[in-house]
């Protein structure tokens, strides 16, 4: 709780070793919930994130990737129904432990909120007045913070003597779930303009409290990274 709370410090320093930190715990203890009997309960559990849509950008394939690959979450796009504006789609379904889940839903929220903002930033900086290279923008921001946390995630290996390999708990839980479930996939990579600036922009983002109120939010501080 106090790494999650010290992630939302205006101190650069301070707010990477907190999200650093917090990595390291949820990398190191995989801890499962007894109820009051002492029985084992099953550590797992489903929560849907996002909205339901019809259709998907791949940039959105590709934040699902990333907390896949780096929140020790399971993500599976589920089928599901809208049912204030009786529509039909698909919604992201994360599963993990309870911890992990939080951290995993905190970036995504994140990260949603952010998009926006930074392709208005690059459209300033660089004087774009067209939306054609947005969603290649996006998708090179998840690009470029991949490219950060596993270059984050070779450190703490190093300094930890540990290396992640997967919860196979998890894995028959999700099997269990949605047999004949595929992993989320990183798509290719594009080349242009657009694309580049959002890997730049992507190594050198740093997460924090998700922006606005609301139950994500209230849950807690979100985490700070840093290269």
């Amino acid at each position: 709780a106090k790494l999650l709370a010290l992630g939302s410090s205006p101190n650069e320093h301070e707010a990477r070793l907190a999200v650093e930190k917090a990595r390291e715990l949820l990398w190191r203890h995989q801890m499962q919930p007894v109820d009051a009997a002492g029985t084992q309960q099953s550590p797992y559990e489903v929560r849907s994130v996002g909205a339901v849509k019809g259709r998907r950008a791949r940039y959105e394939y590709a934040l699902s990737a990333v907390l896949q690959d780096f929140f020790f979450v399971d993500a599976v796009w589920g089928f599901s129904f809208d049912a204030k504006r009786l529509k039909r789609g698909s919604i992201l379904m994360l599963h993990g432990r309870p911890a992990q889940l939080d951290m995993a839903i905190h970036v995504h929220a994140y990260l949603t909120d952010s998009l926006p903002r930074l392709w208005r930033d690059y459209c300033v900086e660089h004087g774009v007045t067209s939306n054609r290279g947005r969603l290649d923008y996006y998708w090179g921001i998840l690009e470029g913070l991949r490219q950060k946390l596993e270059s984050q995630s070779g450190v703490l290996e190093a300094s930890t003597g540990l290396v992640w390999q997967g919860d196979a708990g998890l894995s028959d839980f999700v099997a269990d779930l949605h047999p004949g479930s595929r992993s989320v996939s990183r798509g290719a990579k594009v080349v242009g303009a657009s694309f580049d600036g959002g890997v730049a922009a992507g190594r050198s983002l740093t997460i924090r409290t998700p922006v606005g109120s609301g139950e994500t939010a209230r849950r807690g501080r979100l985490l700070g990274g840093g290269d």
